[in-house]
């Protein structure tokens, strides 16, 4: 996401296969994933 910005591209949407993250998006940039891992 950085690189695309550094080069003056405007990322729409960050897909990944596991998210670890609690978050839904990555510096304003939403993120889809096909499996969402919670901590228990």
């Amino acid at each position: 996401i950085t690189a695309i910005k550094k080069e003056g591209g405007k990322p729409v949407l960050c897909v990944t296969l596991v998210n670890k993250r609690a978050q839904n998006d990555v510096d304003g940039v939403p993120l889809r994933a096909l499996i969402r891992t919670r901590v228990i």
